[in-house]
Protein backbone atom coordinates (compact mmCIF):
# COMPACT_ATOMS: atom_id res chain seq x y z
CA UNK A 1 0.00 0.00 0.00
CA UNK A 2 1.34 3.42 -0.93
CA UNK A 3 0.61 6.16 0.91
CA UNK A 4 -0.36 9.55 -1.08
CA UNK A 5 1.33 12.40 0.31
CA UNK A 6 -1.80 15.00 -0.42
CA UNK A 7 -3.84 11.68 1.07
CA UNK A 8 -5.36 13.03 4.69
CA UNK A 9 -4.20 10.57 6.85
CA UNK A 10 -7.03 11.02 8.99
CA UNK A 11 -9.52 9.26 6.75
CA UNK A 12 -13.28 8.46 8.25
CA UNK A 13 -12.00 4.86 9.35
CA UNK A 14 -9.69 6.20 11.75
CA UNK A 15 -11.51 8.95 13.07
CA UNK A 16 -14.26 6.55 13.90
CA UNK A 17 -11.45 4.49 15.78
CA UNK A 18 -10.60 7.44 17.80
CA UNK A 19 -14.59 8.28 18.50
CA UNK A 20 -14.35 4.72 19.95
CA UNK A 21 -11.40 5.41 22.03
CA UNK A 22 -13.49 8.75 23.56
CA UNK A 23 -16.51 6.33 24.34
CA UNK A 24 -14.45 4.04 26.39
CA UNK A 25 -12.85 6.28 28.28
CA UNK A 26 -15.96 8.23 28.89
CA UNK A 27 -17.86 4.68 29.64
CA UNK A 28 -15.04 4.21 32.37
CA UNK A 29 -15.35 7.61 34.16
CA UNK A 30 -19.92 6.54 33.99
CA UNK A 31 -18.95 3.26 35.31
CA UNK A 32 -16.80 5.22 38.01
CA UNK A 33 -19.12 7.90 39.10
CA UNK A 34 -21.86 5.42 39.29
CA UNK A 35 -19.74 3.72 42.28
CA UNK A 36 -18.81 6.74 43.88
CA UNK A 37 -22.22 7.61 44.00
CA UNK A 38 -23.32 4.43 44.98
CA UNK A 39 -20.62 4.51 47.95
CA UNK A 40 -21.79 8.34 48.85
CA UNK A 41 -25.32 6.95 49.37
CA UNK A 42 -24.25 4.26 51.51
CA UNK A 43 -22.29 6.85 53.55
CA UNK A 44 -24.83 8.39 53.85
CA UNK A 45 -26.89 5.77 54.75
CA UNK A 46 -25.04 4.94 57.67
CA UNK A 47 -24.43 8.33 58.81
CA UNK A 48 -28.50 8.74 59.27
CA UNK A 49 -28.51 5.23 61.29
CA UNK A 50 -25.85 6.39 63.45
CA UNK A 51 -27.31 10.07 64.39
CA UNK A 52 -30.94 7.98 65.05
CA UNK A 53 -29.68 5.68 67.11
CA UNK A 54 -27.46 8.50 69.27
CA UNK A 55 -30.86 9.97 69.33
CA UNK A 56 -32.91 7.25 70.41
CA UNK A 57 -30.10 5.98 72.91
CA UNK A 58 -29.98 9.50 74.49
CA UNK A 59 -34.01 9.14 74.64
CA UNK A 60 -33.73 5.87 76.41
CA UNK A 61 -31.18 6.78 78.53
CA UNK A 62 -33.31 9.99 79.96
CA UNK A 63 -35.73 7.59 81.69
CA UNK A 64 -32.67 5.81 83.49
CA UNK A 65 -30.73 8.70 83.82
CA UNK A 66 -31.62 9.62 87.67
CA UNK A 67 -33.17 6.55 89.05
CA UNK A 68 -30.75 3.79 87.79
CA UNK A 69 -28.06 4.54 90.70
CA UNK A 70 -30.41 4.43 93.34
CA UNK A 71 -31.65 1.31 91.86
CA UNK A 72 -28.92 -0.11 91.82
CA UNK A 73 -28.02 0.33 95.30
CA UNK A 74 -31.07 -0.12 96.58
CA UNK A 75 -30.73 -3.85 95.08
CA UNK A 76 -27.40 -4.47 96.14
CA UNK A 77 -28.13 -3.41 99.55
CA UNK A 78 -30.87 -5.15 99.88
CA UNK A 79 -28.74 -8.56 98.53
CA UNK A 80 -26.52 -9.32 101.32
CA UNK A 81 -26.45 -12.32 101.69
CA UNK A 82 -27.87 -12.19 97.70
CA UNK A 83 -31.58 -14.03 98.64
CA UNK A 84 -33.31 -15.12 95.19
CA UNK A 85 -36.79 -14.84 96.73
CA UNK A 86 -35.77 -11.09 98.28
CA UNK A 87 -34.34 -10.25 94.47
CA UNK A 88 -37.74 -11.00 92.71
CA UNK A 89 -39.44 -7.34 93.72
CA UNK A 90 -36.15 -5.92 91.29
CA UNK A 91 -36.42 -8.48 88.43
CA UNK A 92 -38.05 -7.93 85.64
CA UNK A 93 -41.03 -10.01 83.86
CA UNK A 94 -38.47 -11.78 81.37
CA UNK A 95 -36.22 -12.73 84.15
CA UNK A 96 -38.79 -14.89 85.84
CA UNK A 97 -40.49 -15.97 82.86
CA UNK A 98 -36.97 -17.98 81.66
CA UNK A 99 -35.59 -18.23 85.31
CA UNK A 100 -36.91 -21.60 87.15
CA UNK A 101 -36.45 -20.60 90.88
CA UNK A 102 -34.63 -23.57 91.11
CA UNK A 103 -31.96 -22.12 89.12
CA UNK A 104 -32.31 -18.44 90.34
CA UNK A 105 -32.18 -19.82 93.45
CA UNK A 106 -28.56 -21.76 92.93
CA UNK A 107 -27.35 -19.07 90.96
CA UNK A 108 -27.66 -16.21 94.44
CA UNK A 109 -26.00 -19.14 96.27
CA UNK A 110 -23.08 -18.81 94.14
CA UNK A 111 -23.00 -15.64 94.58
CA UNK A 112 -22.87 -15.48 98.41
CA UNK A 113 -19.52 -16.77 97.97
CA UNK A 114 -18.85 -13.14 97.78
CA UNK A 115 -19.91 -12.02 101.18
CA UNK A 116 -21.12 -9.58 102.98
CA UNK A 117 -21.97 -6.35 100.48
CA UNK A 118 -19.38 -3.38 101.97
CA UNK A 119 -19.75 -0.95 98.96
CA UNK A 120 -20.86 0.32 95.75
CA UNK A 121 -17.36 1.71 94.20
CA UNK A 122 -18.51 2.77 90.65
CA UNK A 123 -21.07 2.35 88.32
CA UNK A 124 -20.45 3.52 84.43
CA UNK A 125 -22.90 3.26 82.28
CA UNK A 126 -22.80 0.98 79.13
CA UNK A 127 -25.20 2.28 76.53
CA UNK A 128 -29.15 1.75 76.07
CA UNK A 129 -31.16 0.37 73.45
CA UNK A 130 -34.71 0.43 72.60
CA UNK A 131 -36.67 -2.86 70.79
CA UNK A 132 -39.56 -4.72 70.07
CA UNK A 133 -40.39 -7.88 71.52
CA UNK A 134 -42.63 -10.26 70.63
CA UNK A 135 -43.89 -11.58 73.94
CA UNK A 136 -43.05 -8.26 76.02
CA UNK A 137 -43.58 -5.53 73.66
CA UNK A 138 -41.12 -2.45 73.46
CA UNK A 139 -38.34 -2.83 75.80
CA UNK A 140 -36.09 0.05 77.38
CA UNK A 141 -32.83 -1.45 78.53
CA UNK A 142 -29.33 0.37 79.69
CA UNK A 143 -26.33 -1.86 81.01
CA UNK A 144 -24.44 -0.68 83.68
CA UNK A 145 -21.20 -2.06 84.94
CA UNK A 146 -20.96 -2.02 88.93
CA UNK A 147 -18.09 -2.56 90.61
CA UNK A 148 -18.35 -3.29 93.96
CA UNK A 149 -17.05 -4.48 97.22
CA UNK A 150 -17.65 -7.52 99.48
CA UNK A 151 -16.27 -9.14 102.31
CA UNK A 152 -14.51 -11.65 100.71
CA UNK A 153 -12.82 -9.34 97.48
CA UNK A 154 -14.25 -6.75 94.80
CA UNK A 155 -16.45 -7.85 91.97
CA UNK A 156 -18.00 -6.57 88.65
CA UNK A 157 -21.10 -6.63 87.95
CA UNK A 158 -22.85 -5.98 84.38
CA UNK A 159 -26.76 -5.15 85.07
CA UNK A 160 -28.99 -5.11 82.34
CA UNK A 161 -31.92 -2.89 83.29
CA UNK A 162 -35.35 -2.43 81.57
CA UNK A 163 -38.21 -0.55 82.57
CA UNK A 164 -41.23 -2.15 83.23
CA UNK A 165 -44.75 -0.63 83.55
CA UNK A 166 -42.89 2.63 84.87
CA UNK A 167 -40.23 0.89 87.23
CA UNK A 168 -36.97 -0.23 86.16
CA UNK A 169 -36.25 -3.76 86.60
CA UNK A 170 -33.00 -6.20 86.36
CA UNK A 171 -34.07 -8.12 82.97
CA UNK A 172 -29.76 -9.40 83.06
CA UNK A 173 -26.98 -10.16 86.04
CA UNK A 174 -23.37 -11.33 85.65
CA UNK A 175 -21.11 -11.30 88.35
CA UNK A 176 -17.80 -11.46 88.18
CA UNK A 177 -15.09 -11.81 90.67
CA UNK A 178 -11.98 -13.62 91.53
CA UNK A 179 -13.59 -14.67 94.95
CA UNK A 180 -15.72 -17.51 92.76
CA UNK A 181 -11.81 -18.72 91.47
CA UNK A 182 -10.86 -19.85 94.96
Amino acid sequence: MVLDMEQNPYTPSSAAFESNKSENKSGVFKILKKIFIGIGIVFVVIFALLVWAGFSTNKVYKKFEHTAEPFINDFLTEQSPWDYEKSKPYLSKAWLDVTADGDGKKLFTFFNKLGAFKSVDSIEWQGCNSSKHTSYGSIQRCNYVVRASYEKGPAAILMGLSIELEEIKVVQLKVNSDVFMQ
